[in-house]
């Protein structure tokens, strides 16, 4: 069986990409697999030893688009997985000549001109079955980004999904890839990921000066670690010590480096980057913390052996926010105090999530009862997993009046007052979202029926107010 899966964007969404590709092997020992990368992040290769990268430069991939696909074409692949949700990467997908295709903008369309025998029409029809059903989590997700803190699911558990219904039976972090440290003895050491790809998830300057401070008091090596545009910040620590301990680093690593410095280290200090995800890796302790755009519920490091905080909803409601909006409020939500850390004070303006597992993978704790509610639905929905009495003991009844307000107002809602709708809705908005994704009709007959997820979801929520009266 020869497979290609896509993921064309960062170094941490292929790390969390891993944990399927190991799926794929457990159920296909045999098979051969292509994983279809950007090549900035060809380096990954040290991490995924048994798996064949495809590295493809995306300018390129632009100017000799078709060249490129009729060389993947000749690779005659048997399933295709695309686990990206950009334009590019459906793009690919699309061109892709092959009978399985499951992810993210899979609309392709089985042909049974060439059926001769049951045996055919039988597999044909199982393929098509997982094809809708996968059509349906593809685009589940997605509308969830206008709303994310409705999400609470990781998104390795997302791309898990994709290949298999029945993964959630599985220990999920026993499963989890690791990558051998080479009997690397732990010394005295941490490491701080000084900076991340938005400026609002990055640690402050005050954070890193207080993390160093704070360790070389106490006799460790500390290593800065991070690309070359964050030297200013790094330049401007070191100075301020005479302390051979202090090992700055940035913009001197590559991913080599990074494994051999983390497998020493007693603890990664770091905000939502590629950096964490690798230590998951290694199994080198993580404190991370989630700020701006960065959300735990979606992109933690897959691991149990973390530390994660991020803002509380109530100080900061803005979060979590868009990466592509700029801050209206002077980055209000990563004043994070690590001194008050360090001294076991409360921090109350940060919530501390708790890491454990349910049905569907990752779960953190606290979780708002929204979220709450959409992740009982994708048991119920998608795993099958029954829910029995779930509403009278989990949501409130300010939660079971809005619901109710919301689920009148939907059947009363024309397709050319969608605006106003997102503006009234709350608790349904992603199902409004989800509409927007089925490119629907102009009439209100097409904008409410004949969308499975949400006639499904739209059932399971008038089962939860049935529950409480």
């Amino acid at each position: 069986m020869h497979v290609l899966v896509i993921q064309l964007t960062r170094l941490g969404d292929i790390i969390q990409s891993i944990p399927l590709l190991n799926d794929i092997k457990k159920k296909y020992p045999e098979s051969k697999i292509d994983l279809l990368i950007n090549d900035v992040f060809v380096e990954c290769r040290i991490l995924l030893k048994k798996i064949n990268i495809i590295p493809i430069s995306l300018n390129e991939l632009v100017v000799n688009n078709e060249v490129f696909i009729n060389r993947l074409n000749k690779k005659n692949y048997s399933l295709v997985i695309n686990l990206n949700n950009s334009p590019i990467s459906k793009e690919i997908f699309s061109k892709i000549s092959c009978s399985r295709k499951i992810g993210f903008g899979n609309d392709y369309r089985l042909s049974y001109s060439h059926v001769t025998t049951k045996e055919n029409i039988s597999s044909l029809e199982m393929i098509k079955v997982e094809q809708s059903k996968n059509k349906e989590w593809a685009t589940f997700f997605p509308s969830f980004m206008k709303c994310r803190n409705y999400n609470s699911i990781n998104l390795v558990d997302i791309f898990r999904h994709f290949f298999s219904d029945d993964y959630h039976k599985n220990s999920v972090f026993v499963n989890y890839h690791k990558l051998p440290r080479d009997n690397t003895q732990r010394t005295k050491s941490i490491a701080i990921q000084c900076g991340a790809r938005c400026i609002k998830r990055q640690l402050t300057y005050h954070h890193l000066l207080d993390i160093a401070t704070h360790y070389l008091s106490k006799g460790y090596k500390v290593y800065l670690l991070g690309v070359e545009k964050e030297k200013n910040i790094t330049q401007k620590i070191s100075r301020l010590f005479t302390n051979d301990n202090l090992v700055d680093l940035v913009g001197k690593t590559d991913l080599k480096d990074l494994v051999s410095i983390l497998s020493k280290c007693e603890k990664l200090y770091t905000p939502d980057t590629g950096t964490m995800h690798l230590a998951a890796l290694l199994n080198t302790p993580v404190f991370a913390l989630f700020t701006g755009p960065a959300y735990p519920l979606e992109t933690l490091a897959y691991t149990k052996n973390i530390i994660v905080f991020a803002p509380s909803s109530e100080a900061f409601p803005c979060y979590p926010c868009n990466e592509e909006e700029s801050c209206r409020y002077n980055y209000q939500c990563n004043s994070f105090s690590f001194n008050e850390y360090f001294a076991n004070l409360d921090n109350k303006k940060y919530t501390k999530y708790e890491i454990n597992t349910d049905e569907i993978g990752q779960l953190l704790s606290p979780i708002n009862e929204i979220a709450l509610l959409y992740r009982e639905f994708v048991k119920k929905h998608f795993l099958n997993i029954k829910t029995n009495n779930r509403g009278k003991f989990l949501y409130s009844d300010n939660l079971i009046i809005n619901l109710k307000r919301e689920l009148f107002l939907w059947e009363k809602i024309n397709i050319n007052e969608i605006e106003t709708a997102i503006l009234n809705l709350n608790i349904l908005k992603p199902l409004l979202y989800m509409n927007c994704f089925y490119n629907i009709e102009h009439n209100k007959e097409s904008f409410v029926k004949n969308r499975k997820v949400i006639n499904s979801a739209l059932r399971f929520f008038r089962g939860i107010i049935n529950e409480r009266q």
